[in-house]
């Protein structure tokens, strides 16, 4: 056979490929849609959406981490979300209205509400009257009168030596300071290493991680990530967390995120053990929006994006969020 008909012939074979996967594709979609039908109405009726005792009390955590995340900001800006502040008074009142100040949330958020005050009040900064008023009727309510839920850190005290795993474990925290120095790309390698050890569905192993140090790059994963805001200029490296679908039947989604999840905290522990400061950082986003990291970033189009991770080395001093945990009562049951 000449070289004509060989390549017919393997055209041909890839013409056969694509109709398989193709009517594969076509058989399995019934299949596929029933499924994502399933947890998609699951995920409506289970969502913040609907309006229950633990979704207002969600609530009240997120948007009080918000507060959190910018009293230990680097350059902290006075000033700061006083809309979100007005949403979270109000939320706080509702929630006590309708039942009581007693859960961990609520008294988080009256913490961070508390702190929010005494650090404007401290330098001289006049926030408006009506944000003042709400948050000083609410402090009737907290059980603690501790000023400040902020932690300071040093750069040789956040990194702990010789401890058991418990101690590491509560050591590590997501931390938004880092110093100019760069990092060693083999101490980011051998992190990666280690996070190999975590386990995986069937052995599977369909996480990726990219190591994006390039300057265009950084700024682009910057500019569409919006929780970076006024700490991801300072990154040395930005590192994105993926799955290979190629890895997965259509039905196993799920399992795939929950592998790279996994993987991902077992990445935050090696990095934290290589004395990389690190923050992770969702990567919830559209599809146009998934297209376009796939281009940009060079990525295979099998692979979805889990979550970023910012890393750098860090400053040698700073502050950190107390992340308030809730009662591990509310975590566990015993069936």
């Amino acid at each position: 056979m000449d070289y004509i008909g060989l390549q017919n012939l393997f055209n041909h074979m890839n013409t056969v490929k694509i109709i398989l996967n193709s009517l594969r594709i076509i058989k399995n979609f019934p299949k596929m849609l029933k499924h994502d039908i399933f947890w998609t109405y699951f995920q409506l009726r289970r969502s913040r959406l609907i309006k229950t005792k633990e979704s207002e009390l969600a609530v009240l955590l997120v948007d009080s981490h918000v507060l959190e995340k910018g009293l230990t900001m680097p350059n902290r800006r006075l000033g700061f979300g006083q809309q979100r502040v007005r949403n979270l008074v109000k939320y706080i009142n509702e929630y006590i209205s309708n039942y009581d100040a007693s859960p961990i949330q609520v008294q988080a958020a009256l913490n961070d509400l508390a702190e929010y005050l005494a650090v404007h009040k401290k330098a001289s900064f006049a926030l408006p009257e009506d944000i003042v008023k709400g948050i000083e009727n609410l402090m009737r309510y907290r059980l603690d009168e501790q000023e400040n839920f902020s932690i300071p850190c040093t750069a040789e005290s956040y990194f702990v030596e010789d401890v058991d795993f418990e101690k590491f474990s509560f050591s590590r925290r997501s931390l938004r300071h880092y110093s100019n120095d760069k990092v060693d790309i083999d101490r980011v390698i051998d992190a990666i290493r280690i996070a190999q050890n975590a386990p995986s569905a069937c052995n599977r192993q369909a996480t990726r991680v990219k190591i994006i140090q390039s300057k265009e790059a950084k700024e682009y994963v910057l500019s569409i990530q919006n929780g970076t805001r006024g700490f991801g200029h300072l990154a040395d490296k930005i590192l994105l967390v993926s799955t290979d679908m190629s890895n997965w039947a259509p039905v196993d989604r799920n399992s795939a995120f929950l592998d790279a999840g996994i993987f991902t905290m077992n990445l935050l522990y090696a990095l934290h053990y290589k004395h990389i400061a690190a923050c992770p950082l969702n990567a919830d986003m559209g599809s146009k929006l998934v297209k376009e990291i796939h281009k940009r970033l060079n990525i295979p189009m099998s692979e979805i994006p889990v979550c970023f991770i910012t890393i750098g080395n860090a400053s040698k001093e700073f502050l950190v969020a107390n992340s308030q945990r809730i009662d591990i009562e509310n975590v566990y049951s015993i069936v």
